[in-house]
């Protein structure tokens, strides 16, 4: 075949990415307009993503969730798979990228059309479907609050930051807190997280690495842990009522502002229009 009939890694990689967007969007996922190659899913208090990873010039698809009424884009819970070439496990180097014809000029790795196609339709594909949106799928929030709390499950692992000691982590255990009722517990959580994101702030300032962006998330999390934990401390009168109100506008709102993306009526994943963003 002749180079100019095969694909480079380029047009590989966006073949990939072509072929699991249409895949993830009969799924009920859309791809976000706030976040580069990130295709999400809105659930009960929390989000399912899959992002597109290019590395050394390779793609791999990331699997993530992350607490819903958080404004932080730092990874919370992931797993990489790197999509398959064949169905035969006993394959010691499986990885479509075993299909590459290496140009003898360049170097480059180059691929045939039509053995990425069978790949897709064999063994990609399949994969995806299993790995990913079984697992998605059977993901309620009992299993987000589970992994939150254990740092894994048999899939996904918490991704740690000691840059603000795990504030996410203190954070999105404090929400669960919250929508399960257990209120004697989300005061040391909400604390915790605070306090954790004050020395991120700190540290920000101090060492100059602070990105305007990034520091707004960190600000915004912060606040809010603020504000929860004064409602729930004072206690006045109608104060669960009043968290539960916070909660469900803070999600609606972080959702909004750094994903793009909301639940309408009817409970699906929608992508927001440019007019419709916070």
């Amino acid at each position: 075949m002749e180079q100019s009939m095969l694909w480079s890694t380029s047009e590989t990689n966006k073949y990939l990415y072509r072929q699991l967007c249409t895949l993830a969007k009969t799924h009920g996922f859309v791809v976000s307009p706030k976040q580069s190659k990130t295709l999400i899913r809105i659930r009960e208090h929390h989000i399912q993503m899959i992002w597109i990873e290019v590395t050394y010039g390779e793609t791999d698809f990331n699997m993530l969730v992350a607490p819903a009424a958080s404004f932080s884009t730092a990874l919370f819970a992931r797993r990489r798979i790197t999509p398959k070439r064949s169905n035969d496990d006993a394959q010691q180097y499986n990885w479509y990228t075993g299909l590459a014809i290496p140009d003898k000029v360049s170097g480059k790795k180059l691929y045939r059309p039509e053995e990425m196609r069978k790949a897709w339709e064999v063994a990609i594909e399949p994969q995806v479907e299993r790995e990913i949106f079984a697992y998605f799928d059977a993901f309620d929030f009992a299993k987000f609050a589970s992994l939150t709390q254990n740092h894994k499950d048999d899939v996904l692992s918490l991704c740690i930051n000691p840059g603000n000691d795990d504030a996410l982590q203190f954070l999105a255990m404090a929400h669960n807190a919250i929508w399960m009722g257990n209120y004697g517990e989300t005061i040391p959580l909400l604390k915790q997280a605070i306090a954790g994101e004050e020395k991120w702030l700190g540290a920000s300032v101090e060492f100059g690495f602070d990105d305007p962006e990034d520091t707004v998330s960190h600000l915004k999390d912060r606040d809010a842990a603020k504000d929860l934990a004064a409602i729930i401390e004072g206690k006045a009168d109608g104060w669960e009522t009043r968290v539960l109100a916070y909660m469900e506008e803070l999600e609606r709102i972080a959702l909004n502002k750094t994903w793009g993306v909301a639940l309408s009526p009817k409970g699906e994943t929608v992508r927001l229009k440019k007019k419709e963003r916070l």
